[in-house]
């Protein structure tokens, strides 16, 4: 139950820190909005051919009337929504308004909106790190705490008592034999696995410091790089959605 509240909070506390950005993404539209609006009252609304064609009369008056409505008609720009209708009939009858309508929707629609998707994906990735970081931290303590058991697993492990361990000695052992606090964060299969895992020299057997900090720096670093991946992925996946 704890880990679903932990969950939400993840995903609340997201929402939260993003509102500084959302904040400065929002005043920055609405300043295009309205500079772009203040030239469309100029270029089209004041148009004499725009005011007198039949076929641009009434787009005139109806999404460039005033400021207030050019604004809100340029905010459909933003969000590309039935923008043809409007910016169509007007290039045909002045060409060149294709050069004011075009940036609108490069700089409001797309470089706008991929620049508020890498902004909150990179703050996601420093927050995952962040809590990534708070996880290590804590699974140090449990590595510190399973420590007498670890020592004791690998003497139980030793059946010749050499002080090594070889992969013979342990490929039939089950990996609960290993302290649960510790088997949460190694991703192996079987023993046998833990020692490919671990045997980094190819060595063929495993004295106990190796068996030991090589156990721990394992737990200590899966825990990272999945939390990162978790929190980009869904981050990235959220705004595909709103996007499309």
């Amino acid at each position: 139950m704890v880990g679903h509240f932990k969950v939400i909070w993840r995903l609340v506390y997201g929402i939260l820190t993003a509102g500084h950005t959302m904040l400065s993404v929002v005043a920055l539209i609405a300043l295009g909005l309205w500079v772009c609006g203040c030239v469309a009252i100029e270029i089209i609304t004041k148009d004499p051919d725009l005011a007198s064609d039949l076929r641009t009369e009434q787009i005139v008056e109806e999404n460039f009337g005033t400021l207030g409505r050019s604004c809100l008609t340029l905010l459909q720009f933003a969000t590309l929504d039935s923008i043809a209708q409007v910016y169509f009939p007007l290039i045909m009858v002045k060409e060149w308004l294709l050069f004011f309508f075009l940036p609108i929707m490069l700089f409001l629609s797309i470089a706008l909106m991929n620049l508020v998707t890498a902004v909150l994906v990179e703050h996601a990735l420093e927050h995952a790190a962040h809590e990534a970081e708070t996880e290590r931290l804590k699974t140090k303590q449990k590595i510190k705490a399973a420590l007498p058991a670890l020592l004791d697993t690998f003497q139980r492990l030793d059946v010749d008592q050499s002080g090594f361990i070889t992969k013979e000695e342990i490929k039939h052992v089950s990996l609960e034999m290993l302290p649960p606090k510790l088997l949460d964060h190694v991703s192996v299969d079987s023993m046998a696995d833990l020692f490919d895992l671990l045997d980094v020299d190819n060595g063929g057997e495993l004295s106990q410091p190796e068996f030991v900090e090589g156990l721990s720096r394992e737990s200590i670093f899966q825990v990272v790089p999945r939390r990162i991946y978790c929190w980009a992925h869904f981050v990235i996946f959220t705004f595909k959605i709103k996007t499309f």
